[in-house]
């Protein structure tokens, strides 16, 4: 067998100036970042603008909510990255999985579609995802959970995004191993605001956004923001010669803030998100310097649609901070292809069969939670609460017929049905035990139900003599998460922390299971379960002009998730691995002063495959790599901001440069360590030139045109005489874009 991914084209045979990027994901080794200068003293400003090179950056002031209450980032006992929304917007960025790919110690393999990607943080994760629910990383959008799945969500008119690295069990809940990802969008504001901004570019690139916020009556705050997006898809249908898919998306948000009261108030967010055409790059290798995939131009489509409303009501009780969350969403995936793709298959034997595969899935989401929190002027922190949580999910496949092998487990009409519902209860606590050493623990008991449903009926051409099957199954767990962290202030500037966290992430059913084709109950895999170990330093040096963070960090995993596929026979199969990863990251950001800001990360990761299940055929073996994980990545940037004098209609402007590089070491491509990705760097360069309320700006992404990958798998032959194969998704090439932005 071999590992693919689970999804049907792989199953085809399988205001005011913003400041400029300045965020804890862009850092500078320490050595650089040791022999920085302190900046120059800061002056009066005439013209009344708060420039960031006068303004360093202090730890203590980031606030985040990565322990479900606001606190300082360096009161954490934990490693966090923060990326904040003009970082977002700077890069270019539209979607969280392009904002994430760029940040040190995360893997990403993405198909280049709107719901196929998967994600490990510091090398722990599936090693192949079986389905939507195995999801290593948990993802909240305004304290609503969702899916690695939704990893292709708006990064529209954020706030800021927190990275939070290693398990999250305690205060995330399921599917936490790895860590979680809590995206945070901007809220109403006091006074009437908002921005416009529009982009052309290479590839058709276009987009289109604006957001407009302020009081609506006394007590009522408003905001509304809306964004189109568009571009060509870098990979051609080779049957045309035009682009496989020209994507676009349109996301709206709705946001109600109602403060009848200090310290009382009701936030409800609603917001509706469209993606359409972002087809599976499933693209032959090598690719060459126009890569194309052989599909019938009308059996390509991926489309997409998401819901959500929530409400989060909050209240200053005398001893506490009271919070209330309500959320909900729904949403449908649509996605059509071939199962077999035609440059492949004309490797593999010789002809494309004719043939087609089509899938629906909708899912409907329910999260209630109530906390208790301590109050920002308390000196103990300290979080508890209850959460339930609910999830009714449908696949349906149709349309499907294989010319070549008819008796394929997919040509059928296949109805999947996945329920899983969910109590918590947890709390987190941090005790000063001294004026330098603090305690932090933190548990949390959850019960968990899944249901498994399903039928099959064979599709008039498959030759199976059996007609229909069906597959009930229920799943029972109940498990403790938590952790257990000790910090220590060695200065006001500098704390060490060394923390111990226990991940668990929940068994169940492959999306895409073959053993209902013959009658059979589908095999459920094990739930996988992490031991993380991590010891960290932060620091906030030079009255805020430098901060140098860095982590040591060791994970065991016991039982994590692997999809099988025959190409023979179709058969898939969801098995267990244990893997162990290891290694370190550290990271920087400094201003040099006269207008320079340095930064840059540096990570090592040393992950590898310690369990195969005995009798495996998988061709995994002991001591492999873990795939999609660099061994070596690190970023560097340099900003410079300069002010000019007044020409035309701009008045005080500034002129703001930024280039910034990304490496990525090489990995390898799949859990057999078939083949690996060659290393790459990611060049990426933006020149902006603002006033107090406008900005136009020149960026080019991919510099240097590197054709990285964003995925690989590997084919054996199929057929006397013809050759193995492998098959991957190229990333997009050097693309320039103008934009202009104005805020009111």
């Amino acid at each position: 067998m071999i590992q693919v991914p689970p999804r049907p084209c792989l199953l085809f045979r399988r205001g005011p100036r913003r400041r400029p990027l300045l965020s804890a994901t862009t850092a500078l080794a320490g050595a650089v970042a040791a022999a920085l200068p302190a900046p120059a003293p800061a002056q009066d400003d005439p013209t009344n603008r708060i420039k960031s090179t006068d303004a360093p950056m202090v730890l203590d002031t980031l606030k985040v909510t990565a322990r479900r209450a606001e606190e300082s980032v360096k009161d954490i006992p934990f490693t966090i990255s923060v990326i904040d929304g003009d970082a977002v917007e700077e890069r270019g960025t539209t979607n969280l999985e392009d904002i994430l790919m760029g940040t040190p110690g995360i893997g990403i393999n993405s198909f280049g579609d709107s719901n196929g990607a998967s994600m490990k943080i510091r090398g722990v994760g599936s090693l192949n995802r079986t389905g939507v629910d195995d999801s290593s990383v948990i993802l909240y959008v305004d304290g609503m959970p969702h899916g690695v799945a939704d990893l292709s969500s708006q990064t529209l008119d954020t706030e800021r995004v927190e990275v939070l690295k290693g398990p999250q069990g305690t205060l995330y809940g399921r599917n936490s191993e790895a860590g979680a990802i809590n995206m945070v969008s901007r809220k109403p504001t006091d006074v009437p605001e908002g921005y416009v901004r529009g982009e052309l570019g290479t590839g058709m690139h276009r987009l289109a956004e604006g957001a407009i916020s302020g009081p609506i009556v006394d007590t009522l705050k408003g905001r509304l923001a809306l964004r189109y997006t568009a571009h060509d898809l870098w990979v051609d249908n080779a049957r045309t010669g035009d682009p496989l898919g020209k994507p676009e998306d349109v996301a709206v948000r709705g946001t109600l803030l109602w403060e009848p009261k200090d310290r009382t108030s009701l936030t409800v967010v609603g917001g509706h998100e469209t993606k359409d055409e972002h087809i599976s790059m499933m693209v032959l290798r090598p690719f060459g310097d126009n890569p194309a995939a052989d599909y019938p131009v009308e059996r390509a489509r991926d489309t997409k649609e998401s819901s959500r409303i929530s409400a989060e009501a909050t209240h200053a009780l005398p001893f506490a901070e009271a919070t209330l969350f309500s959320g909900y969403t729904h949403s449908k995936y649509e996605i059509q292809g071939p199962f077999y793709e035609g440059k492949l298959y004309n490797v593999l034997i010789g002809m494309a069969p004719d043939s087609n595969r089509m899938y629906t899935t909708h899912n409907d989401v329910f999260n209630q939670e109530l906390r208790l929190s301590s109050r920002p002027e308390d000196d103990i922190f300290w979080v508890a609460g209850a959460n339930y949580y609910r999830s009714d999910r449908n696949i349906y496949t149709r349309n499907s017929f294989d010319t070549f092998y008819p008796a394929n487990a997919f040509n059928a009409n296949i109805d999947r049905a996945f329920e899983n519902e969910s109590y918590a209860l947890f709390g987190e606590m941090t005790l000063p035990v001294t004026d330098s050493l603090k305690l932090t623990a933190g548990l949390r008991q959850t019960w968990e139900r899944k249901t498994y449903d399903a039928e099959w009926r064979a599709n008039a051409s498959n030759p199976s003599a059996l007609r229909f099957s069906s597959d009930h199954q229920t799943l029972n767990d109940d498990y403790v998460t938590g952790r257990l962290a000790l910090g220590y202030a060695v200065t006001p500037d500098i704390s060490v922390h060394g923390v111990y966290a226990r991940g668990y992430k929940s068994g169940g059913w492959s999306d895409f299971g073959s053993n209902i084709a013959s009658g059979l109950p589908e095999d459920p895999y094990d739930a996988a379960i992490v031991d993380s170990y991590e010891v960290g330093v932060k620091s906030d040096l030079l009255d805020g002009a430098l901060t140098i963070n860095g982590a040591l960090f060791w994970n065991i995993t016991q039982d994590d998730h692997l999809m099988l596929f025959d190409t023979a026979t179709f058969a898939t199969q969801a098995r267990n691995f244990d893997t162990e990863s290891k290694g370190m990251e550290l990271e920087a950001t400094g201003r040099l002063g006269h207008g320079f800001t340095l930064g840059g990360a540096l990570t090592y990761t040393d992950a590898t495959i310690t369990g195969v299940p005995a009798g495996d055929t998988s061709g995994v073996r002991l001591d492999n790599r873990v795939p999609d994980v660099a061994e070596w990545g690190w970023t560097l940037s340099l900003t410079h901001e300069m002010d000019l004098p007044d020409f035309l209609v701009f008045k005080a402007p500034m002129l703001v440069s930024t280039i910034r590089n990304q490496y990525v070491g090489e990995r390898q491509a799949d859990p057999e360590n078939n083949f690996f990705f060659d290393p790459y760097h990611k060049l990426d360069v933006r020149l902006g030139l603002s006033t107090d309320n406008a900005e136009v700006y020149f960026r080019a992404d991919n510099l240097l045109d590197e054709r990285y990958e964003l995925y690989g798998y590997y084919y054996p032959s199929m057929a006397p005489g013809r050759s193995d194969a492998t098959i991957g998704g190229p990333a997009r090439g050097r693309t320039f874009v103008v934009g202009a932005a104005y805020h009111f």
